[in-house]
């Protein structure tokens, strides 16, 4: 081994005119001399890097504010639209409708209502004769899901007409129309705004009214009308004046001939009497079965009775026979002595078609 060599000692820089001290001693001012020893290399590590994120700043009351604004107008603006989509769609077959019916074209009016019944179509010929001219929408509101046009018309008679629209799978079609000599409200049983243009509210109107429901009620129930009785308007949900005649079992002959025959007889009245007024006579024929064979003869029943409605003058155009029904149609079984009594009948409803100023 080659011997080890203690390195130099290191000189200690002397001042200007100082002497260097002897080796081991320590001048006046002047630190120990520290010995230091080379440390081992040490290695380190360093922390692994964490992602730092910006705190999101508050946000302002104006900011929320703001936020809750928007939000207002959004709603506002759907809601709109949904309406705007509403009485567009509705007001466009409410419209389509009515153009085709002043124009006299029941076939065509046909394509905007609801159902394709005989009834319906029998009154819709008779709407388009009396509501002949122009129109203009003059109201229009909605309620119930429902939507109500109001219509001025330039028809001799008539000078308003009123569509309600509904959605029928879907589609917007026209469920009710009812056209008058005067102002009708907006919405059926609202009060009418009102108008230069009235009615005088007598028979000599072209609309039903009250009056003219005295004698046939005198005549089937042996008394005077009671005034809060009111048979005259032409809303789809208002009183009908109504009566029915029964049958024989599996017979057309009457039940009770002279009862039957006398209330046959006050309908053909009523219908002579008032041949100038818009209305109609629906005959309902039903059966004491439910065999769907059978229904035939309800109509055969409703024929007969229509036959002699024609025969005493009533216009036969005005007498509507309705779609047969079954006993249990009205809820009862052929089993059932009362109700097959019932069920072998021919109802007879009086339904106006326009409204006359009360």
């Amino acid at each position: 081994m080659e011997p080890q060599q203690t390195p130099p000692t290191p000189q200690t820089p002397s001042q200007p005119g100082v002497a260097p001290a002897p080796a081991g001693v320590v001048q006046a001012g002047q630190q120990p001399a520290q010995t230091v020893q080379a440390a081992s290399p040490i290695q380190t590590t360093q922390p692994a890097q964490v992602p730092t994120f910006e705190q999101p700043k508050k946000s302002s009351a104006l900011k929320w504010i703001a936020i809750a604004v928007g939000g207002i107008l959004g709603l506002i603006i759907v809601v709109g639209l949904a309406l705007f989509l509403l009485f567009d769609q509705s007001k466009a077959a409410s419209n389509l409708f009515m153009d085709a019916i002043t124009k006299g074209d029941a076939e065509k009016a046909m394509k905007y209502v609801s159902d394709s019944e005989a009834s319906t179509r029998e009154f819709v010929v008779s709407a388009a004769s009396a509501s002949k001219g122009e129109f203009e929408l003059v109201e229009n509101e909605k309620k119930d899901d429902k939507a109500y046009y109001l219509y001025s018309l330039t028809n001799a008679t008539n000078k308003y007409g009123r569509t309600t629209v509904e959605k029928v799978n879907g589609t917007w079609k026209v469920s009710g129309y009812v056209y008058s000599a005067s102002k009708l409200a907006v919405v059926p049983g609202e009060a009418v705004t009102e108008d230069v243009t009235t009615s005088s509210g007598t028979s000599s109107a072209s609309c039903l009214v009250d009056s003219d429901f005295d004698a046939i009620y005198q005549e089937i129930n042996g008394s005077a009308r009671p005034s809060d009785l009111s048979y005259s308007k032409s809303g789809e949900f208002d009183l009908r004046y109504t009566s029915n005649v029964h049958f024989l079992p599996d017979s057309l002959n009457f039940a009770d001939a002279s009862l039957d025959n006398d209330t046959i007889t006050a309908f053909g009245n009523f219908g002579t009497q008032n041949s100038s007024k818009q209305f109609a006579i629906h005959l309902s024929g039903s059966v004491a079965t439910t065999a769907a064979a059978d229904l035939a003869f309800a109509n055969q029943r409703a024929d007969k009775i229509k036959g002699l409605l024609t025969t005493q003058g009533v216009e036969a155009a005005k007498v509507v026979v309705e779609t047969p029904k079954t006993v249990a149609d009205a809820g009862g079984s052929s089993g059932d002595d009362a109700a097959a009594r019932a069920a072998r009948t021919v109802i007879l409803t009086i339904v106006p078609k326009c409204e006359a100023a009360s």
